[in-house]
């Protein structure tokens, strides 16, 4: 019974994982014929990517060291873990939504989603006390990137005059930018957290 929840939460974050890979895959596919979101499908692939990551290992670290396998089960760690399961449904609706999303606002837009439903999931940690320290480093993350995509989501229609760089919208320059950063930033904390 106990390593069923090891082998749950794997099983968990495996489907994420291979759900989000579907969206990745919808993002390469994309025809000349969708215009202006075709020529940034690079960088649309790359941010979803690198906010998918993030989310991933965030996510089986969290679980991992909430729900430890030898922990015996309760019915409010039962539920505290279906909590935590449905905001990584969540996750990977809003990285599925952007990846086949019809228009680069409408990516920034789910990229936002994505970027802020970490920040609400977070708010479960603080339940009996919760070891909400040891994830500071990733809610500061979670704003910094939230703020950011918000910033260029807000930005876009007017950013359309501005310098593109490598022929991109500023706007999808700004968040892979701040998603790169954040990503390479955020897993060596994940990494630490992990282990304690």
């Amino acid at each position: 019974m106990k390593e069923g929840i090891g082998s749950l939460v794997r099983s968990i974050v495996a489907f994420y994982a291979a759900t989000v890979g579907f969206g990745l895959s919808h993002l390469l596919a994309l025809s000349p014929s969708q215009g202006a979101f075709y020529d940034h499908r690079w960088p649309c692939f790359m941010i979803v990517a690198l906010l998918a990551l993030r989310l991933l290992t965030g996510s089986s670290a969290h679980l991992g060291t909430e729900y430890p396998t030898s922990a015996s089960p309760t019915v409010a760690g039962a539920v505290w873990f279906g909590v935590d399961v449905l905001f990584l449904l969540i996750f990977g609706f809003c990285a599925l939504r952007s990846a086949y999303a019809a228009s680069l606002e409408e990516f920034l837009g789910w990229c936002l989603a994505l970027s802020i439903s970490p920040l609400l999931g977070a708010l479960t940690m603080l339940r009996n006390g919760g070891s909400w320290k040891k994830w500071r480093p990733f809610l500061i993350s979670d704003l910094v990137i939230s703020l950011a995509v918000g910033l260029a989501y807000l930005l876009y229609p007017g950013a359309s005059d501005w310098p593109n760089l490598l022929g991109w919208h500023p706007t999808v320059v700004w968040t892979l930018a701040v998603s790169l950063l954040c990503t390479i930033t955020e897993i060596p904390w994940q990494l630490y957290a992990a282990g304690q």
